[in-house]
């Protein structure tokens, strides 16, 4: 562009030497350089040189951006400074016409048009002629570098794309890769849950065989042993149970599922396995339960976890002859604290109480305020935690108020929200072992009344899925104590076959199996055409016990669901329970 407009200005006008010439950034325009320049023959060409011009004055730079041109038609005859005469003399200019290249509001460069040879007078024409050219050239150049700062913008845009993409791909990995840990993580807790709950079934199994005197009568010594190993596989329970809640919670993963419940009758329900805690230590327990709280939306299972986490928790730390009490109430609204109506749970114990500079740790995971090596009690440290954790992802609070050696007082908060009772259903959703152990009389009442005894004349035929060699002993020798008949397959496949060949009335089906697993078989079952065979009750128990096991068991067919390590007494009554609903279905 400046090549073409240097040479036909050059042409036009007849002139020696036609140059256009841009400023140095940031120099005040001392520094600049010659970039495009159209010479006659015989003029020497002055391309690419670079000028430093001292005489170049900010007044001078004020009246180049008023438009005003230079105009000297002979340096011999004009009134230049010594410097600036040196500064033409250098490239052989007599005569020159210079005007100003503006961008904006600053002085881009100058149009200059020289005569070597001799003098030039310099008509009002040619000067408007060079005006009209430096302005078309002030307007490319403006357009020149807008289109520059749009490619940069477009190329920093494709970039900033490009980089972006790499970012969500590299996002997307770690997605992929934190999904994968996660998974891993599952399934690491799943199957250690498994590993650990399957000989822990075996030995609390084995334990209430031996208790209930499947094995035969135990003198005294030998039933506290059985006794004491009873309290301690429990006591191991407790403590795989926490670690699997304080890791689920940890990751997000803790669902609360709200749903019209009695209050009331939740409260009484975890008092009455309060006492049971109790007895050893001989520990007055007292409660002081609102009886007419109204049905509320509230997480019946997550609020039975707090109850007795905090009702076991003051039992473990005070001693024996000591107190502890449960209160509950329906507290109204409070305009002068701007809260609504909620539910206040209570817990005070006479034990050991917690300093004030500790009272925060109680509820930290994995740690105890008594850490030593000969601390007086055991156990993770996870029980607070947890409740804390369940407490506030209800939108609810807890505060703890003690002394040390004198007591502690638990103070839980939860939103109360009213609801309608629910019909047909029971209103107290409490652990499925003390609902088999509260429901069992009715449920054998039932069985005995349609001719299932516990040994009737045609016996009640099971056929056991359980490939572990001790579990499946100890159901054994248990079931047929309660005068069931007894098939046994040791994997999946041969589950299959023996319900389909041998008529059954009930199938007790450990989920993992070799061959077949525990779905599989249940998909098998109940597609089969046979109305006998896809209608068998199917008990699922598994030693897994992760977030949505039972309701994927439920769905796959199970009627009932059991988690391992079972209680033998709950494993009979619920066989009588799946029977009962299949006789009065």
């Amino acid at each position: 562009m400046f090549e073409t407009a240097t040479f036909e200005v050059l042409s036009y006008l007849q002139a020696d030497r036609v140059a256009v010439y841009q400023f140095a950034a940031g120099t005040d325009c001392r520094l600049g350089r010659f970039i495009a320049v159209s010479s006659a023959a015989g003029i020497c060409s002055i391309l690419d040189q670079e000028v430093e011009d001292t005489c170049f004055t900010p007044q001078l730079v004020k009246l180049y951006l008023k438009g005003r041109a230079n105009v000297i038609d002979d340096i011999k005859a004009a009134k230049l400074t010594p410097c600036y005469r040196e500064l033409l003399e250098r490239y052989d200019i007599r005569s020159s016409a210079t005007v100003p290249l503006v961008h904006g509001h600053e002085l881009w460069g100058l149009l200059c048009v020289h005569q070597c040879r001799d003098a030039r007078k310099w008509s009002d024409e040619e000067l408007a002629f060079i005006r009209y050219v430096a302005v078309q050239l002030a307007i490319a150049i403006q357009q020149s570098i807008l289109f520059t700062k749009i490619e940069t913008e477009l190329r920093d845009r494709r970039l900033a794309e490009e980089r972006l993409i790499q970012a969500n791909h590299q996002l997307e990995e770690t997605n992929d890769e934190l999904a994968r840990a996660t998974r891993l993580k599952d399934e690491f807790l799943a199957n250690m849950s498994h590993e650990l709950r399957t000989p822990l079934n075996a030995i609390l199994g084995m334990a209430e065989s031996m208790s209930e005197g499947i094995y035969g009568d135990l003198p005294a010594p030998q039933s506290t042993a059985v006794e004491e190993i009873s309290k301690s596989g429990a006591h191991l329970l407790d403590l795989i149970n926490d670690i699997l809640d304080i890791t689920k919670i940890e990751a997000g993963k803790l669902e609360v599922s709200p749903e019209p419940s009695f209050v009331s009758e939740l409260c009484e329900s975890c008092f009455a396995t309060a006492q049971q805690l109790t007895l050893a230590k001989s520990i007055t327990l007292h409660s002081d339960i609102q009886p007419d709280i109204p049905c509320c939306l509230i997480d019946p299972k997550l609020l039975r976890q707090i109850l007795i986490n905090l009702l076991s928790n003051a039992v473990k730390f005070t001693p024996v002859g000591g107190q502890v009490s449960m209160r509950a109430v329906l507290e109204p609204s409070s305009p002068a604290s701007n809260t609504g109506s909620h539910l206040a749970f209570e817990v005070r114990d006479s034990g050991i109480g917690v300093a004030p500079e500790n009272r925060d740790k109680v509820f930290m995971p994995f740690v105890q305020v008594q850490s030593s090596l000969n601390r007086q009690f055991g156990g993770t440290g996870l029980g607070l935690s947890i409740v804390k954790k369940i407490v506030e992802a209800q939108g609810g609070s807890i505060v703890l108020d003690s002394e040390l050696g004198k007591g502690s007082h638990f103070r839980v908060v939860l939103p109360y929200h009213p609801a309608s009772a629910p019909q047909g259903k029971l209103s107290d959703v409490s652990d499925p072992s003390l609902v088999a152990k509260q429901d069992g009389n009715n449920e054998h009442q039932k069985l005995s009344s349609q001719g299932y005894n516990g040994q009737s004349k045609d016996g009640i035929r099971v056929l056991l899925a359980e490939d572990n060699r001790v579990n499946s002993l100890i159901y054994t020798r248990y079931l047929k104590s309660k005068g069931f008949d007894l098939l046994h397959a040791t994997n999946g496949q041969e589950a299959v076959d023996m319900a389909m060949n041998d008529p059954v009335d009930v199938i007790v089906l450990d989920m993992s199996m070799p061959i077949l697993d525990g779905f599989e078989v249940m998909q098998k079952l109940r597609s089969s055409t046979d109305p006998r065979v896809a209608r068998i009750p199917i008990i699922a128990f598994t030693a897994m016990a992760m977030k949505g096991d039972r309701e994927r068991c439920l769905a796959a067919g199970a009627n009932e669901y059991l988690t391992k390590p079972v209680k033998l007494n709950q494993l009979d009554i619920t066989i009588k329970h799946v029977l009962s609903n299949g006789e009065s279905g």
